[in-house]
């Protein structure tokens, strides 16, 4: 099997990550939650190869979720995200 990541687009690799957590047999839940994080990065850096990210630019999202995202809620509320959400988002992002 090929490894190498040469190429290897964040949305190519986000497909891929999510697809073999449905096939671990993740929850629902689990798998939307994984998604909405790392859409939500991939739209924040662009889908730019995963060989050119950086541990900064993984740190500088986390940053703008702390600071200056404001969060879309059902319920309208736009209170900023716990400090469980971000560490959510940064556990999906290690995943």
């Amino acid at each position: 099997m090929n490894r190498r990541t040469e190429g290897l687009t964040i949305s190519q690799a986000i497909d891929g990550f999510v697809k073999y957590k449905v096939v671990e047999g993740l929850s629902e839940r689990k798998l939307e939650s994984y998604h909405d994080h790392l859409n939500r990065f991939q739209e924040r850096v662009g889908n730019v190869p995963i060989v050119d990210l950086s541990a900064m630019e993984v740190e500088d999202f986390l940053y703008w979720l702390r600071t200056d995202y404001t969060p879309k809620r059902l319920n309208g509320k736009q209170k900023p995200l716990s400090n469980g959400t971000i560490y959510n988002v940064w556990v999906s992002l290690k995943s």
